[in-house]
């Protein structure tokens, strides 16, 4: 992994940056501190909106790849780690591997892991959550489509 920014990418972040500051100016002088509030508001509600549909479909398209291409197996309870279970399960290879959950108890649980990457599992993934999940992503989506509503109403009555 590069540990120095793209300089490209550093470049535009920073002409980002100065276009919105240019922006909030621009409000601020011929729309007032109302529209200023509003601007920022709707900024927030665009980004935060924009923030949580990402990692809510990327959580979700991990969990679909791994219904669709993984395999199910039995985790054996093993031991407690700072309040967290931890439970162990066999691939098809025979390799060894652990998965840690909270809760309490000791029953045996399955879990899904991809052959591709085996030390990365998920207990309880199914259809049924991808569906509620893809539903939930509809709260964050909306308040992003808000956002840029917002942000639009304020720029068009400049």
């Amino acid at each position: 992994m590069n540990a120095q920014p793209d300089p490209t990418r550093r470049t535009l972040n920073a002409v980002a940056a100065l276009f919105y500051a240019g922006l909030v100016a621009a409000v601020g002088v011929f729309g007032g501190g109302g529209q200023v509030a509003a601007l920022l508001g709707g900024s927030v509600a665009l980004y935060a909106g924009c923030f949580m549909v990402y990692a809510g479909a990327r959580a979700n398209v991990d969990d679909w790849r791994l219904k669709r291409r993984g395999i199910t197996v039995v985790a054996q309870f093993s031991h407690y780690t700072n309040k967290r279970r931890v439970y162990t399960y066999a691939t098809a290879t025979g390799q060894s591997h652990t998965y840690q959950t909270a809760g309490s108890g000791t029953d045996p649980i399955e879990v899904t892991y991809d052959p591709a990457r085996p030390g990365d599992a998920r207990a309880g993934v199914s259809l049924l959550n991808t569906l509620i999940m893809v539903f939930l992503l509809a709260i964050p989506a909306f308040v992003a489509v808000m956002g840029i509503l917002l942000v639009a109403h304020v720029v068009a009555a400049l």
